[in-house]
């Protein structure tokens, strides 16, 4: 860092530990968030799930279309919090059954999560279904969107949660409350406590038009987060320091 002219970061967040932890100039910081463009070929939640089971062998004999479908796109990452989000699901079947997780990544955790998935007896609950080109695609298919992150910076899949109008629920770690508003546009949970995400998802499912409205107030909260702003505000810091 001390060799920079300037360091682009994501969010006000980013810039106070850059200052406080890492103590770089304040000079060398400028904040671009990044930018997410408009859906392409955007499908219908029924399309999307259609798509979702013939598309991946895991869902092939599964029946999605009158599901309650908790999804996540992440790398199966011990930061991502995958199991604990499995251990919700767990205590969740004890009030609801008509629900389905789907987790759409790939990684070396793949074997304790297949495992835990077998501890709680969710293997007709939960469902791995590995990587998927165009992931985002699929997005439409959910009803919910859970990111269980024990650490993240500006996590992507928000953004893209966001602008297909997906309800969220979230962990707050890093600057997911800049992307969430606790209650307003989605809500906010603590990492490390399933029973709070348990509760929170069996808000959400009862709850489903209110969390609906939230995710629409969500969509319309992202100008700042469009691709053309991030763009511009890149060639401009490139031309300033050109001068």
């Amino acid at each position: 860092a001390k060799i920079k002219d300037k360091i682009i970061i994501l969010s006000a967040k980013e810039k106070q530990i850059a200052l406080d932890t890492l103590h770089i100039s304040e000079q060398k910081l400028t904040i671009i968030p990044i930018g997410i463009g408009a859906p392409k070929n955007s499908l219908s939640k029924q399309d999307a799930r259609q798509k979702l089971v013939q598309t991946n062998n895991v869902l092939s004999n599964i029946e999605l279309s009158d599901k309650y479908l908790i999804g996540i796109i992440a790398n199966f990452y011990p930061t991502k919090n995958l199991d604990n989000l499995i251990k919700a699901a767990a205590k969740l079947k004890e009030k609801i059954n008509n629900f389905a997780v789907i987790l759409i990544g790939e990684g070396n955790e793949r074997k304790f999560l297949e495992n835990l998935i077998s501890k709680f007896n969710l293997q007709n609950t939960v469902y791995l279904t590995g990587f998927l080109e165009n992931a985002e695609q699929f997005l439409p298919a959910f009803d919910l969107f859970v990111l269980p992150s024990r650490k993240e910076g500006l996590p992507y899949t928000i953004l893209e949660a966001k602008i297909n109008k997906i309800p969220i629920i979230a962990t707050d770690v890093g600057s997911i409350s800049d992307l969430i508003e606790d209650k307003k546009t989605g809500l906010l949970i603590n990492p490390e406590d399933v029973q709070e995400l348990n509760k929170a998802i069996l808000y959400a499912f009862l709850h489903q038009e209110e969390m609906k409205k939230m995710a629409e107030i969500s969509h319309n909260d992202l100008s700042k987060y469009l691709k053309e702003n991030t763009v511009k505000q890149t060639i401009s810091l490139y031309q300033e320091l050109f001068q």
